[in-house]
Protein backbone atom coordinates (compact mmCIF):
# COMPACT_ATOMS: atom_id res chain seq x y z
CA UNK A 1 0.00 0.00 0.00
CA UNK A 2 1.49 3.40 -0.96
CA UNK A 3 2.17 5.78 1.90
CA UNK A 4 0.43 9.15 2.12
CA UNK A 5 2.92 11.99 1.66
CA UNK A 6 3.47 14.19 4.72
CA UNK A 7 3.52 17.87 3.77
CA UNK A 8 4.57 20.80 5.95
CA UNK A 9 4.16 24.39 4.80
CA UNK A 10 6.12 27.31 6.27
CA UNK A 11 4.04 30.47 5.77
CA UNK A 12 5.39 34.01 6.08
CA UNK A 13 5.27 37.44 4.45
CA UNK A 14 8.57 38.11 2.67
CA UNK A 15 8.30 41.91 2.32
CA UNK A 16 7.37 42.29 6.00
CA UNK A 17 10.32 40.03 6.89
CA UNK A 18 12.67 42.09 4.72
CA UNK A 19 11.41 45.30 6.33
CA UNK A 20 11.93 43.85 9.82
CA UNK A 21 15.20 41.94 9.40
CA UNK A 22 16.73 43.54 6.31
CA UNK A 23 17.69 41.72 3.14
CA UNK A 24 20.50 39.85 4.90
CA UNK A 25 18.10 38.64 7.60
CA UNK A 26 15.57 37.49 5.02
CA UNK A 27 18.35 35.62 3.22
CA UNK A 28 19.25 33.83 6.49
CA UNK A 29 15.61 32.84 6.98
CA UNK A 30 15.46 31.47 3.43
CA UNK A 31 18.71 29.52 3.93
CA UNK A 32 17.41 28.07 7.22
CA UNK A 33 14.16 27.09 5.51
CA UNK A 34 16.12 25.48 2.66
CA UNK A 35 18.18 23.48 5.19
CA UNK A 36 14.97 22.38 6.89
CA UNK A 37 13.42 21.38 3.55
CA UNK A 38 16.48 19.24 2.80
CA UNK A 39 16.53 17.65 6.28
CA UNK A 40 12.79 16.95 6.12
CA UNK A 41 13.15 15.35 2.69
CA UNK A 42 15.56 12.83 4.25
CA UNK A 43 12.83 12.06 6.83
CA UNK A 44 10.15 11.60 4.17
CA UNK A 45 8.49 14.98 4.77
CA UNK A 46 7.84 17.41 1.94
CA UNK A 47 8.34 20.94 3.29
CA UNK A 48 7.55 24.07 1.33
CA UNK A 49 8.26 27.73 2.06
CA UNK A 50 5.24 29.85 1.09
CA UNK A 51 5.50 33.64 0.94
CA UNK A 52 2.01 35.08 1.28
CA UNK A 53 2.92 38.11 -0.83
CA UNK A 54 4.49 36.11 -3.65
CA UNK A 55 2.37 35.95 -6.80
CA UNK A 56 4.25 32.87 -7.99
CA UNK A 57 3.65 31.06 -4.66
CA UNK A 58 -0.05 32.03 -4.77
CA UNK A 59 -0.37 30.61 -8.30
CA UNK A 60 0.92 27.24 -7.03
CA UNK A 61 -2.28 26.85 -4.96
CA UNK A 62 -4.56 28.80 -7.36
CA UNK A 63 -4.82 31.64 -4.85
CA UNK A 64 -4.17 35.37 -4.57
CA UNK A 65 -1.05 37.06 -3.19
CA UNK A 66 -1.50 38.91 0.11
CA UNK A 67 -0.06 42.43 -0.14
CA UNK A 68 -0.45 43.54 3.49
CA UNK A 69 0.74 41.34 6.38
CA UNK A 70 -2.18 42.76 8.40
CA UNK A 71 -4.92 41.66 5.98
CA UNK A 72 -6.34 38.77 8.02
CA UNK A 73 -9.13 38.02 5.52
CA UNK A 74 -6.59 37.61 2.69
CA UNK A 75 -4.24 35.57 4.93
CA UNK A 76 -7.12 33.27 5.91
CA UNK A 77 -8.09 32.86 2.24
CA UNK A 78 -4.47 32.05 1.30
CA UNK A 79 -4.07 29.49 4.10
CA UNK A 80 -7.41 27.92 3.17
CA UNK A 81 -6.12 27.58 -0.42
CA UNK A 82 -2.89 26.00 0.84
CA UNK A 83 -4.94 23.56 2.93
CA UNK A 84 -7.29 22.68 0.08
CA UNK A 85 -4.64 22.35 -2.61
CA UNK A 86 -1.76 20.67 -0.73
CA UNK A 87 -3.57 19.18 2.31
CA UNK A 88 -0.56 19.67 4.60
CA UNK A 89 -0.13 17.82 7.88
CA UNK A 90 1.42 20.97 9.42
CA UNK A 91 1.24 24.68 8.76
CA UNK A 92 3.92 26.76 10.47
CA UNK A 93 3.48 30.54 10.64
CA UNK A 94 6.99 32.01 10.47
CA UNK A 95 7.14 35.26 12.40
CA UNK A 96 4.96 36.99 14.91
CA UNK A 97 1.82 38.98 14.19
CA UNK A 98 3.89 41.67 12.46
CA UNK A 99 4.65 39.16 9.67
CA UNK A 100 1.47 37.06 9.74
CA UNK A 101 -1.24 39.01 11.56
CA UNK A 102 -3.36 37.35 14.19
CA UNK A 103 -7.14 37.73 14.12
CA UNK A 104 -8.63 39.83 16.93
CA UNK A 105 -11.42 37.53 18.09
CA UNK A 106 -14.08 38.93 20.38
CA UNK A 107 -13.57 37.79 23.98
CA UNK A 108 -16.78 36.22 25.32
CA UNK A 109 -15.44 36.71 28.87
CA UNK A 110 -15.16 40.48 28.44
CA UNK A 111 -17.85 42.42 30.30
CA UNK A 112 -16.36 45.90 30.23
CA UNK A 113 -15.74 45.62 33.97
CA UNK A 114 -12.00 46.13 34.70
CA UNK A 115 -12.26 43.60 37.54
CA UNK A 116 -13.15 40.90 35.02
CA UNK A 117 -11.09 39.88 32.00
CA UNK A 118 -9.69 43.22 30.76
CA UNK A 119 -9.25 42.21 27.12
CA UNK A 120 -12.12 42.91 24.75
CA UNK A 121 -10.31 41.07 21.94
CA UNK A 122 -8.12 37.96 21.84
CA UNK A 123 -5.34 37.89 19.21
CA UNK A 124 -5.37 34.37 17.79
CA UNK A 125 -4.30 32.27 14.83
CA UNK A 126 -7.16 29.81 15.47
CA UNK A 127 -9.10 30.94 12.37
CA UNK A 128 -6.16 29.84 10.20
CA UNK A 129 -6.46 26.31 11.59
CA UNK A 130 -10.17 25.95 10.87
CA UNK A 131 -12.31 25.50 7.81
CA UNK A 132 -15.13 27.89 7.13
CA UNK A 133 -15.40 31.63 6.71
CA UNK A 134 -13.51 34.18 8.76
CA UNK A 135 -15.53 35.44 11.71
CA UNK A 136 -14.52 37.24 14.90
CA UNK A 137 -16.34 34.88 17.27
CA UNK A 138 -14.25 32.03 18.76
CA UNK A 139 -17.46 30.01 19.13
CA UNK A 140 -17.67 29.74 15.32
CA UNK A 141 -14.49 27.66 15.15
CA UNK A 142 -15.69 24.20 16.13
CA UNK A 143 -13.61 21.96 13.89
CA UNK A 144 -9.83 22.27 13.65
CA UNK A 145 -8.82 21.22 10.14
CA UNK A 146 -5.09 22.03 10.23
CA UNK A 147 -2.38 21.47 12.80
CA UNK A 148 -0.75 24.86 12.92
CA UNK A 149 1.71 26.65 15.12
CA UNK A 150 3.93 29.66 14.93
CA UNK A 151 7.58 30.56 15.36
CA UNK A 152 8.02 34.09 16.70
CA UNK A 153 11.08 36.06 17.66
CA UNK A 154 11.90 38.64 20.31
CA UNK A 155 12.19 41.71 18.05
CA UNK A 156 9.69 44.38 17.22
CA UNK A 157 5.99 43.88 17.81
CA UNK A 158 6.45 40.14 18.29
CA UNK A 159 8.26 40.81 21.54
CA UNK A 160 5.46 42.96 22.92
CA UNK A 161 2.87 40.44 21.80
CA UNK A 162 4.70 37.54 23.44
CA UNK A 163 5.12 39.39 26.73
CA UNK A 164 1.57 40.69 26.90
CA UNK A 165 -0.23 37.51 25.88
CA UNK A 166 -0.82 35.64 29.13
CA UNK A 167 -3.11 32.66 28.67
CA UNK A 168 -5.46 31.98 31.56
CA UNK A 169 -7.05 28.54 31.87
CA UNK A 170 -10.43 30.08 31.04
CA UNK A 171 -9.08 31.77 27.92
CA UNK A 172 -7.44 28.56 26.70
CA UNK A 173 -10.79 26.81 27.08
CA UNK A 174 -12.51 29.55 25.12
CA UNK A 175 -9.99 29.56 22.28
CA UNK A 176 -9.30 25.80 21.91
CA UNK A 177 -6.09 26.86 20.16
CA UNK A 178 -4.92 24.38 17.56
CA UNK A 179 -1.34 23.46 18.32
CA UNK A 180 -1.54 19.70 18.95
CA UNK A 181 0.50 17.94 16.31
CA UNK A 182 2.23 21.11 15.16
CA UNK A 183 4.65 21.08 18.06
CA UNK A 184 7.10 18.70 16.36
CA UNK A 185 6.89 20.69 13.15
CA UNK A 186 7.72 24.01 14.72
CA UNK A 187 10.39 22.65 17.02
CA UNK A 188 12.19 21.37 13.94
CA UNK A 189 11.85 24.83 12.37
CA UNK A 190 13.24 26.48 15.50
CA UNK A 191 16.18 24.08 15.42
CA UNK A 192 16.84 24.96 11.79
CA UNK A 193 16.53 28.69 12.37
CA UNK A 194 19.01 28.68 15.26
CA UNK A 195 21.41 26.48 13.34
CA UNK A 196 21.09 23.28 15.39
CA UNK A 197 22.99 20.40 13.83
CA UNK A 198 22.02 16.87 15.03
Amino acid sequence: MPSVPVIKVLVTHQEAARAKYGRAGWTKIRHAATALIKADRARGITTRLFALDSTSDAKKVHGQAVSAPTDVAAIKAAIDQISTFWQPAYIVLLGGPDLVATVNLTNPLWTGNPADDPDQFIPSDLPYACDGPLTLSPADYHVVANANGDVTDERGSSAGWNRSWNLSARRVTVLRKAVVGAALGWLVVVAALVGYQP
